[in-house]
């Protein structure tokens, strides 16, 4: 997990064939989303999904479609269900279908971030904030 300098928010990097992403580890979010921009890059073909996702303003955004996917946080990989539609400024928003169906324990007082399940569980990557800023560490 790494930090934003003075974002106050959890980041890890993701990678998706190949592709490194930001992904945003996020609590408030029931599900898990990724921007349709880095699924036209890769040219990922999408399982259909009709709906909209609301933001906590209420704004509807159409879902572009469903992606079951394969990705990699530090040493820990495994599948990924992702909802793909437009987001801006973010590659992938993690939430609480990650943190529930992967046994995720984040410790943002310890900088990181456990994943797996029973005696399997990785500290992909770990953090400190030294005045503000990230010392990072794999």
């Amino acid at each position: 997990m790494y930090s934003r300098p003075n974002s106050g928010l959890m980041w890890v990097l993701m990678e998706i064939q190949g592709q490194i992403l930001t992904a945003l580890l996020e609590t408030g979010s029931s599900r898990n989303l990724l921007t349709k921009i880095v699924v036209d890059r890769l040219g990922i073909q999408l399982q259909p999904c009709s709906g909209e996702i609301h933001d906590l303003n209420g704004k509807p955004t159409t879902v572009d479609g469903l992606l079951d996917i394969l990705v990699r946080i530090g040493e820990w990989s495994g599948s990924c269900t992702l909802l793909v539609l437009p987001l801006d400024n973010i590659d992938c928003i993690l939430g609480m279908d990650f943190f529930v169906s992967n046994k995720v324990t984040l410790t943002p007082h310890l900088g990181g971030v456990l994943i797996g399940e029973g005696n399997n569980q990785e500290w992909p990557v770990r953090f400190q904030i030294k005045n503000g800023q990230s010392d990072f560490k794999g």
